[in-house]
């Protein structure tokens, strides 16, 4: 089996993992790990590389599935306007807004729940359906592959042979590693395409 930790609108390098894999495990028993794909997400924005990250409450657990999200502040918002300014010249956001923003709008309390919902809607988008199970108990034997520890949106990992079109081609590079709404809402139908 191959373990993952859980991802906030995760990047394509993990996408790729998630849906090679034959039997994928999300752990979710793991000690939380502050400043990685948990809770953060990279976007393009006009000025490059954007941050998106999901504030949580703090407390006293350490394992990922007591996580909760803040509800202190507004950040549901802010973070939609952040991505409608990113994306709204994009080719197919406008066909996958109105689903994709009332699940980001959600009022849910724990992360892992959170980032379950949203991957679980990239995937029908992508119209695959890849075998993921979720595991309460941290996972320590028979493990073919761990990507528990990777930092997938190290430039190391996020190398892809296949570019594609992004909304601000015109005035930057391509920028590889991203969410994959970046290729989905670039790409639409043809996103499972660069997956492969």
């Amino acid at each position: 089996m191959d373990v993952f930790g859980t991802s906030f609108l995760p990047n394509t390098v993990y996408l790729q993992l998630l849906i090679q894999s034959w039997c994928s495990v999300i752990d979710l028993g793991e000690h939380f790990v502050k400043q990685t794909h948990r809770n953060r997400s990279y976007i393009l924005s006009a000025n490059g590389p954007a941050v998106l990250i999901l504030p949580l409450r703090k407390n006293d657990s350490r394992t990922i599935a007591a996580m909760e999200l803040s509800q202190s502040e507004d950040w549901q918002n802010k973070m939609l306007k952040t991505l409608r300014s990113a994306y709204r010249n994009s080719p197919y956001f406008e066909h996958y807004q109105e689903e994709f923003e009332e699940i980001l709008m959600r009022k849910e309390s724990l992360l892992v729940k959170y980032n379950r919902q949203l991957l679980e809607w990239i995937l029908k988008e992508l119209d695959v359906k890849p075998e993921i199970e979720y595991s309460e108990n941290y996972i320590e034997n028979k493990v073919s592959r761990d990507y528990r520890n990777i930092d997938f949106y190290d430039s190391k990992t996020t190398v892809t042979n296949h570019p594609y079109k992004q909304v601000f081609s015109h005035k930057m590079d391509f920028v590889p590693g991203l969410s994959v709404i970046d290729l989905l809402f670039n790409k639409g139908p043809e996103a499972f395409i660069y997956l492969k």
